[in-house]
């Protein structure tokens, strides 16, 4: 139900009268109506965003958003600082990896190839309404020359003595991965293993951030130690009990 406000004026001989007051009514919608999807927000690139990897590989630039809740399909729209469109991607909500109408979408950018430079751009999350709902710009400049320094990501949780089971794992991201590796070991052995894409993990590529997870996985009492991999390094070892 939507409420709305009504007035009248009147016009004698090109010259408009006093206005009335206003009065207010309320309209439900009709059979079929289809409400349209929030506005998305823009999350990553923001600010110089690398393309390459520490060995070298380069990597078509990745854009990610929060997904609007009843949104079928978005719209990536890459703009110059004119903000004339230079090229645009589209993805249903599935293919975006936010198909349940929450959490963080992506999509690769695999083609046309982006030169280095400034840029724009922003998403449209839409849906049976017809309507495009436009996010917020964001600006970014992309180095796909520049090798980033290959450093361990830091392990932040569980760390020390912990009093459950299925814990939560946070590390500090790796601003150029897109997936992350995490091993669990006990005396040596593995006991557990899992890969996890920047945007499921939560930090997605592109920014200095926290990524953490929750394993469905139960640990027996004992003594445990963690490790995160990005790609192309290896962070350190954190013990847990």
């Amino acid at each position: 139900m939507w409420t709305y406000t009504w007035y009248v004026q009147p016009y004698i001989n090109f010259t408009s009268g006093p206005t009335s007051f206003g009065d207010q009514f309320n309209a439900m919608a009709g059979a079929g109506y289809v409400t349209p999807p929030s506005a998305p927000q823009v999350i990553a690139p923001a600010g110089t965003y690398s393309s390459v990897t520490p060995s070298g590989t380069a990597l078509a630039p990745r854009f990610s958003w929060t997904a609007s809740p009843l949104a079928t399909s978005y719209t990536v729209y890459l703009l110059g600082t004119n903000y004339g469109v230079i090229a645009q991607w589209s993805t249903d909500a599935a293919g975006a990896g936010c198909g349940g109408g929450g959490g963080i979408c992506s999509l690769d950018a695999i083609y046309p190839p982006i030169a280095n430079g400034t840029y724009l751009w922003q998403v449209t999350a839409t849906n049976d309404s017809g309507q495009n709902v436009q996010s917020g710009y964001s600006t970014f400049f992309l180095d796909s020359t520049t090798i980033p320094s290959t450093f361990a990501p830091a392990p932040i949780a569980p760390s020390g003595t912990v009093s459950h089971a299925t814990p939560t794992f946070s590390w500090n991201s790796a601003p150029w991965s897109r997936f992350y590796f995490l091993s669990i070991t006990n005396g040596g052995a593995t006991v557990w293993s899992g890969a996890y894409s920047d945007t499921l993990a939560g930090c997605p590529v592109g920014l200095n951030s926290v990524c953490s997870v929750t394993p469905m996985i139960v640990l027996a009492a004992g003594n445990y130690q963690l490790r995160c991999e990005p790609v192309d390094a290896r962070s350190v070892w954190r013990v847990i009990t």
